[in-house]
């Protein structure tokens, strides 16, 4: 366990001394929040319903995949969307910007420029998410508009909140940050419209379940393995996770037994992080892929990883949608 993992885990000493500025935080928090709700900062409705997906703590929740299945299942269902994204890591998110499919990770983050990859919709990062939204309403006919990690952006007006919780780590220690991994209480939970649990060992109506996908070339996708194929081979595994720990053992459940290199989150891969490697073959995460492109050698392959929604989900949301379309 990771030493951030473990002080937001547990409530010591250190946790303690930081509660002065959990509460302060909290006040700020509360007191921005409040703003928002009698007008004194302006929140900007958009001509379309704007859908936000969060998690109230700190650290991947197994928000991405989450999106990416929203966005397919919103497709299905014929709709047009598009999706806004801080860019986080992105040196790019200043001015909103769109993501194509070339785009750095560099430049947009990893994040949005896997879900550009993945989904083909159109994708708009920035600071500003509205600002975002209204560089993708301008050049695209969009029906929804799914916002990434926006939970605390109330100067984007939402109609729909979903929050994304991991399981295996829930809450934390229940603290504020600094304290604590909670960007906001836990009583924020109750507020959304709909909750999604990751990471859940039970089956149920808020339960999303994960499935890796079949491993691809990350400098050829259309070149494809199955994952046995790594199996009882020397194999390395490389994931830039706030919790790398669950690729790998995912990769485990799957029969293959990797050397595993754990690095940080959004970390920004070079072919020097790869030299000691050789041509033995390397599993990385999709979201570690994308900021490999330049330099992937034909022993490097990307893993997906697909998350399925709980069933009738979808069809809740979208009853949920034209509830708010209906009382605009």
């Amino acid at each position: 366990m990771r030493e951030e993992t473990r002080y937001f885990a547990k409530r010591g000493m250190l946790n303690l001394f930081a509660l002065p500025l959990s509460w302060l935080y909290g006040a700020v928090m509360g007191l921005r929040k409040i703003c928002y709700r009698i007008g004194l900062c302006p929140s900007v409705s958009l001509a379309v319903p704007v859908v936000v997906i969060g998690n109230i703590c700190v650290g991947g929740a197994g928000k991405t995949p989450v999106i990416i299945a929203l966005v397919e299942a919103l497709k299905a269902k014929g709709l047009h969307v598009g999706v806004v994204s801080r860019g986080y890591g992105g040196s790019a998110n200043k001015s909103p910007t769109a993501v194509t499919e070339d785009s750095l990770a560099s430049e947009v983050g990893d994040e949005p420029l896997l879900i550009a990859r993945r989904t083909n919709v159109p994708v708009v990062i920035g600071c500003s998410r509205v600002a975002a939204c209204e560089l993708l309403l301008k050049n695209h006919e969009i029906d929804v508009v799914l916002s990434d990690d926006g939970l605390s952006h109330y100067a984007l007006a939402r109609d729909i909140e979903i929050i994304v919780i991991d399981e295996t780590r829930e809450h934390g220690n229940g603290y504020l940050l600094p304290a604590g991994p909670l960007r906001e209480p836990v009583s924020r939970i109750k507020h959304a419209d709909f909750t999604l649990h990751t990471n859940s060992q039970q089956i149920g109506e808020a339960k999303v379940r994960y499935q890796l996908g079949q491993p691809y070339q990350v400098a050829a996708p259309t070149h494809t393995k199955s994952l046995s194929a790594f199996a009882e081979q020397p194999v390395h595994a490389v994931a830039g996770l706030a919790h790398p720990e669950k690729f790998f053992t995912s990769l485990y459940q799957q029969g293959v037994t990797p050397i595993c290199h754990a690095f940080s989150d959004h970390y920004a891969f070079t072919a020097q992080d790869f030299s000691d490697f050789k041509d033995a073959l390397v599993l990385m995460t999709e979201k570690d892929s994308v900021k490999c492109t330049a330099f992937a050698t034909e022993s490097m392959y990307a893993v997906p990883l697909d998350a399925q929604l709980p069933q009738g989900f979808v069809e809740r949301l979208l009853t949920k949608l034209k509830e708010k379309r209906d009382g605009r």
